[in-house]
């Protein structure tokens, strides 16, 4: 992971527009979430509370210092003209659905806005989705694999499939639309 964030650095400094940083650590972190996982699958203390609550744990105080300095330094440093629409990111961007908003914000033939001070938060609203979600394929995985009486590996990787496939149609059937 450590890597990967160095990376993330290095491509933002020296190759402007590119994102293979961020794209290895989706990858890491997805790969170490889905390992860890299914190891919990299965055993008779699966808990999906205590899985969110570790994210909160380690994740909110430092998330909410920084949405609570981001939204002074918009009332101190912004024009009131302008302040409503940072204020309306980080509302989104508390809410981890940052990289929702910035997508339906894109127009082909739009002008480039300019950047939101939370702008960038895009990511951590992805990982915050992963880890809502994920625990939820879990439980998922947990209650097919005790009905059917299956491996968990096999119910989570069909499961799994079913949903990639599942939001590949989704963006297919997304683009051409657009």
């Amino acid at each position: 992971r450590g890597l990967s964030a160095l990376l993330v650095v290095l491509f933002h400094v020296w190759f402007v527009g590119l994102s293979g940083g961020v794209d290895i650590l989706f990858v890491l972190s997805g790969y170490f979430l889905i390992h860890g996982g299914l190891r919990d699958v299965g055993k008779p203390d699966f808990d999906l509370t205590a899985i969110w609550s570790s994210f909160v744990k380690r994740l909110f105080p430092q998330f909410v210092i920084f949405l609570l300095a981001a939204t002074a330094m918009i009332y101190v440093f912004i024009d009131p003209e302008a302040r409503q629409v940072e204020l309306q990111h980080i509302a989104i961007s508390a809410l981890f659905m940052e990289n929702f908003h910035l997508a339906g914000d894109v127009a082909p033939t739009a002008p480039a806005a300019p950047q939101a001070l939370v702008e960038h938060l895009w990511a951590l609203a992805v990982v915050g989705q992963v880890y809502f979600a994920l625990p939820c394929v879990l439980a998922v995985t947990e209650t097919l694999r005790r009905r059917w009486d299956a491996p968990a590996p096999i119910v989570y990787s069909a499961l799994l499939a079913a949903i990639a496939t599942t939001s590949f149609v989704y963006a297919l059937l997304a683009v051409r639309h657009d």
